[in-house]
């Protein structure tokens, strides 16, 4: 299940996917999928105790079959009452044990996230009251549901034994065999006691599966939504020869929305440097996501080998790991001059050579141990590390200073490597090189002037110039 989720998770369509919560996938993959696993462990178990007591039914059938009729009916009498009275409180119970464990989880999430924030306006006791009124609320639930199976069990184990035993003294008394009856009760108190328990054992079995069920359900329900969203697979188109990348009438919109990006064209030489500008929202991301492969385009064409594309968006996501793994990130082991010619070309050899531990040292939950800019460097360096020939970065540097930023550009522009640089701001490295501007979903190149928006009216431009001067 654990597997079958996480791959599901992964093929999902990326505008479905970012709706969801991370720490709900998170429990599915594992708390959920665990207790959907239980439910068959516990119908393996079942299974085995119905063979023993139906073999040691029948015989009991054969040896008296008024006692046996009377056995099954208390069987009946106890199902009756799991079926009709417990287990519609149990499936309750176990639905809202479920969703009192995804709100924990989330504000658990939430608070972890949000230390430094939390901390600064010392607001502890606001989530700390809400983690504990929602872990009472899931203690109460978790009570309900360990509780029920065990009436089930009580009820099997003595009740049941009662029940039988007072059909059996009915049976007796009817047909007048009295002097029988104390070592007839003896008998049968000593088989019940053999027999009974398995099936209290089934009854007990039963009522885990009952809370477990929930589980399946929720598991299958997963399953299916990554089927229905799961994301088409892509057909590769390679590029005419002498260059990287070509958009040819690309349109992109959010689940049949307004329209994101319009009919763009694009051709990229191989080498070739463009900055990528736009206002907040104009799509520069979503045109990053369509060249990368993690979205897909409603219409047009995107040729791309997306095998020699490296992608360093603006949050860097890092694993609670060394470096050096952070550096390969499921690449094959490398040399350690390689991971250092990596480093120095994203201008941080030099804080991982002071470091005591070097490359082995490590960066803390989603890279909490370093800064800001020492993130986006250690992305960049990963992404060059991985030998790709179209870089996109996506406000990839917006953490660095102006010199620090620089020279991480300039390494990148001598280094013969395509780069898309998705931006908001001014960048000297890149005015001699094409820039284009995202405005309602149009791409529009503005060659003469990089450092003017194409909605800037001429007087204003002349205002901004004299100012300079």
């Amino acid at each position: 299940f654990l597997l079958r989720l996480t791959y599901g998770y992964s093929e999902m369509r990326w505008s479905r996917f970012v709706e969801r919560n991370r720490s709900e996938l998170l429990n599915h993959a594992l708390s959920t999928a665990r207790e959907a696993a239980n439910f068959y462990h516990h119908c393996i178990e079942m299974i085995a105790a119905v063979a023993v007591v139906m073999a040691m039914t029948v015989a009991l059938v054969y040896k008296s079959p008024a006692v046996a009729c009377g056995l099954g009916s208390a069987v009946i009498v106890f199902y009756g009452v799991h079926r009709f009275l417990l287990r519609k409180q149990l499936q309750l119970a176990a639905s809202k044990r479920e969703q009192l464990l995804h709100m924990l989880q989330r504000s658990l999430a939430d608070m972890f996230t949000s230390g430094k924030e939390i901390r600064t306006y010392r607001n502890q006791d606001f989530f700390h009251n809400r983690i504990g009124e929602q872990a009472g609320l899931l203690a109460a639930s978790n009570r309900r549901v360990t509780f029920l199976p065990q009436v089930a069990r009580i009820l099997s184990d003595q009740g049941v034994v009662l029940l039988f035993l007072c059909i059996v003294v009915a049976v007796q008394l009817r047909h007048g065999d009295l002097r029988q009856l104390l070592s007839l009760l003896v008998f049968y108190f000593v088989i019940s006691r053999r027999l009974l328990p398995l099936i209290s054992q089934i009854s007990f079995f039963a009522g885990q599966m009952e809370s477990s069920y929930e589980n399946v359900r929720i598991v299958d329900s997963e399953l299916r939504e990554c089927a229905l969203h799961r994301a088409p697979t892509q057909t590769i188109q390679l590029p005419a020869a002498g260059f990287i990348l070509e958009l040819e009438q690309v349109s992109f919109s959010f689940d049949e929305g307004v329209p994101i990006l319009r009919n763009v064209n694009l051709r990229l030489r191989e080498g070739e440097s463009i900055a990528l500008r736009g206002v907040s929202g104009s799509g520069k991301s979503s045109l990053l996501n369509l060249i990368a492969g993690v979205s897909q385009s409603t219409t047009g064409v995107v040729r791309v080998d997306r095998a020699s594309v490296a992608y360093v968006p603006q949050e860097i996501a890092l694993l609670d790991d060394s470096i050096r793994n952070n550096l390969l990130f499921g690449l094959p082991e490398k040399s350690d001059a390689e991971l250092m010619n990596a480093l120095a070309a994203a201008k941080l050899n030099e804080f991982v050579a002071a470091q005591p531990l070097g490359l082995e040292t490590g960066v803390g939950d989603n890279g909490i141990l370093f800064s800001g800019g020492q993130r986006q460097r250690l992305g960049v360096a990963r992404a060059i590390l991985r030998g790709a020939t179209l870089l996109l970065l996506d406000e990839a540097t917006s953490a660095l200073d102006d010199e620090n930023e620089g020279r991480v550009l300039r390494n990148l522009g001598t280094s013969g490597i395509a780069v898309v640089l998705a931006t908001h701001r001014i960048h000297k490295q890149f005015c001699n090189q094409r820039v284009f501007w995202l405005q309602e979903g149009h791409l529009i190149e503005e060659p003469e002037a990089p450092w003017i928006s194409p909605h800037v009216s001429i007087e204003a431009s002349h205002v901004t110039v004299g100012m300079k001067l």
